[in-house]
C-alpha cells in the first residue's frame, strides 16, 4: 500500500483504483500503520482504575501514591461540605438539567451562583457554563469568527486553541510570554479584527502574567485580550475574560 495513505485521514477515497482491496481492509492496514508508529514514538497511552483514599493520595493496583496530576487544587472533591451539597442539591433539583439553559431553562440554584460570581467579579451579568473548557470553547467561537485574527501564547490551554479552531479564525502563535513577538504580530495585523490571547498563571508551568502590560499592549492595537484567569476543570472556575 502507497505510504501517503498513512499520512492522511482514512477515507473510502484511498480505495479507487484499488479493487482488489477491500474498504476494511485499507482501513485496517491504516489502523496498524498508526498502531505501530505511536508504539515507535511511545505515544500509546493506558488508562487505569483508581480508589481515591484521603483528599491526595489514590490507590494504584495496590499502592497508596501521593497524586500530583489532579485538578482538584483544593481538595474540594472530597470535602464533606461540599459532598453533602452535592447530595442535597440531587434531592432538591434532580439529576441533570434535561436540556440547555436557554431550552429548558436553569435551576434557582444556578441563579443564585451567577449572581454570586457577578458581585465578586464586579460585572452586571455572569454566565455559568458546567467546565472551563466549554466556556474557553463558546466564548472564543462567540468573539472570533473566519475574518478574526488569533494571536495566542504557544502555552495556552487546549481549550482555548480549541476555541480559536472552532471559530474559523486565523490562528498564530508566539513563544512563551514574548511581548516582543506577540507585538510584532499585531503590528502585522492591526487591519484585522484581532484576539490576544494569554493566561494568568498558566496551568502546566505556574507562569504568571503582567495582564496590566498584556491589557495597554492589546489597547494599542484596538485588539481584544482574552486572558483565563484561572483553570480547574473540576469546578469550572476558568473565566476567559476580555479586558
Amino acid at each position: 500500500m502507497p505510504s501517503h495513505v498513512v499520512n492522511q485521514p482514512w477515507s473510502p477515497d484511498v480505495c479507487q483504483g484499488r479493487d482488489e482491496m477491500s474498504v476494511s481492509a485499507v482501513y485496517a492496514r491504516y489502523c496498524q500503520r498508526i498502531k505501530e508508529k505511536n508504539a515507535a514514538e511511545s505515544l500509546t497511552r493506558q488508562r487505569f482504575v483508581v480508589n481515591r483514599v484521603t483528599d491526595n493520595q489514590v490507590e494504584v493496583n495496590g499502592q497508596s501514591l501521593l497524586s500530583f496530576c489532579s485538578n482538584d487544587y483544593l481538595g474540594l472533591a472530597q470535602h464533606h461540605e461540599v459532598m453533602q451539597a452535592s447530595i442535597e442539591g440531587v434531592k432538591r433539583y434532580g439529576l441533570g438539567s434535561g436540556s440547555s439553559a436557554l431550552i429548558s431553562g436553569h435551576s434557582p440554584a444556578h441563579e443564585r451562583l451567577e449572581a454570586v460570581f457577578s458581585k465578586v467579579l464586579k460585572r452586571e451579568k455572569t454566565l455559568l457554563f458546567n467546565s472551563g473548557y466549554h466556556a474557553n470553547l463558546a466564548i472564543l467561537t462567540c468573539f472570533a469568527n473566519r475574518h478574526a485574527i488569533v494571536i495566542a501564547d504557544k502555552a495556552c490551554h487546549a481549550s482555548m486553541m480549541d476555541g480559536a479552531v472552532l471559530s474559523r479564525a486565523t490562528c498564530l502563535r508566539y513563544r512563551h510570554q514574548d511581548s516582543e513577538q506577540a507585538e510584532r504580530l499585531l503590528e502585522k495585523y492591526r487591519d484585522h479584527p484581532v484576539i490576544l490571547m494569554t493566561e494568568s498563571v498558566f496551568s502546566m508551568s505556574g507562569d504568571r502574567t503582567d495582564l496590566k502590560k498584556w491589557s495597554q499592549l492589546a489597547d494599542q492595537y484596538q485588539a481584544l485580550l482574552a486572558a483565563a484567569l484561572c483553570y480547574n476543570d473540576n469546578y469550572a472556575l476558568s473565566a476567559l475574560t476580555f479586558l
